[in-house]
C-alpha cells in the first residue's frame, strides 16, 4: 500500500513534543508499550489534512481522543486528535492542506504538572495501516515521522511503504555485509532501541552504504550494528518499517 503525505498536518513553526514509542511507562497501564502517534505544537491552531481522504469520523470520542477527525485515503488513514472545533463532516472529500479543525486539548490530555489545562493543548497525529502496524500498539498504528520527513519524495515514500520486512535470525549473527540506507535517512543510536530519542547521536542519508558487522532481532525488530565496539546501532526494520537493504 502506498502511503504518500502531501504536507504536515499543522503550519510551521512547529515542535514535535512526543515522538511514536515514547514514555513506555505512562502508555503501559493502557496496555500499549509505548506512545501511539505524534504529537505536535504550533503557535497557529490550524490543522490540515496531510493527504487527500474522505472524512470517516468527526466527532466527540469517548476512549481518549476527544475531538476526533479520521480520514480514509484509500485503505490506509490518518487521525487527528483532542481538537477544540471540528470544520468537516463524516463522508466529505478532504484535499491535501485542507482545514480540518483546530487544534485544542479535549479528551485525555495533561499538561507538565499532570493537570487538564489549555497548557496541554496539542496535535495528537497518528497513522494507520490495516494489516502492519508496530507490535502490541493500537491495530494498524505506525511512526508517523517517517512518512512525513518523505513529503516531496515519492519514490523513497514507496520503498518505504512497499518494503517488507527483512528475514533474518532470531540470534545475534556476524554479517560482515554492505547494506543500503533506503529511506531518507535513518537515525544512528548508541543502543538499539527507539524508547528515547537521547539515544540518537546522528543521522544516515538515503543511498549511504554501510558495512554492516552484525545483526541483532529483538522481538519483531531488527537491528543493525554498525561499530565492532556496538557503540552505534541504526534499524535495519522497526516497527514494520524497513530502513536498510542488502546490497
Amino acid at each position: 500500500m502506498n502511503v504518500q503525505l502531501q504536507n504536515w498536518p499543522v503550519y510551521q513553526p512547529f515542535t514535535i513534543t512526543q515522538l511514536f514509542g515514547e514514555n513506555p511507562q505512562e502508555y503501559l497501564v493502557y496496555g500499549y508499550p509505548g506512545h501511539n502517534g505524534l504529537d505536535v505544537i504550533s503557535p497557529m491552531d490550524d490543522i490540515l489534512a496531510a493527504a487527500p481522504g474522505t472524512v470517516v469520523i468527526a466527532s466527540m470520542d469517548q476512549t481518549g481522543y476527544g475531538n476526533l477527525v479520521k480520514l480514509d485515503h484509500g485503505g490506509w488513514y490518518s487521525y487527528y486528535a483532542h481538537l477544540s472545533r471540528i470544520d468537516v463532516s463524516t463522508g466529505q472529500a478532504i484535499s491535501p492542506g485542507q482545514r480540518v479543525g483546530s487544534m485544542g486539548w479535549t479528551g485525555n490530555v495533561r499538561d507538565a504538572n499532570g493537570q487538564r489545562t489549555p497548557a496541554a493543548t496539542h496535535l495528537h497525529f497518528e497513522i494507520r495501516i490495516p494489516g502492519t502496524g508496530a507490535p502490541g500498539f493500537k491495530s494498524g498504528a505506525v511512526d508517523p515521522l517517517p512518512y512525513l520527513q518523505l513529503i516531496g519524495n515519492s519514490a523513497a515514500a514507496q520503498a518505504l511503504t512497499a518494503a517488507q520486512p527483512a528475514a533474518l535470525p532470531a540470534e545475534d549473527e556476524p554479517a560482515g555485509r554492505q547494506a543500503m540506507v533506503i529511506t531518507e535517512y535513518v537515525n544512528a543510536r548508541t543502543e538499539p532501541s527507539t524508547v528515547s530519542v537521547e539515544t540518537v547521536v546522528g543521522h544516515l542519508p538515503e543511498l549511504l552504504v554501510l558495512q554492516v558487522i552484525k545483526t541483532r532481532k529483538i522481538g519483531s525488530d531488527v537491528w543493525a550494528c554498525l561499530d565492532a565496539g556496538e557503540r552505534l546501532w541504526c534499524a535495519f526494520c522497526v516497527s514494520g518499517i524497513q530502513y536498510l537493504k542488502w546490497c
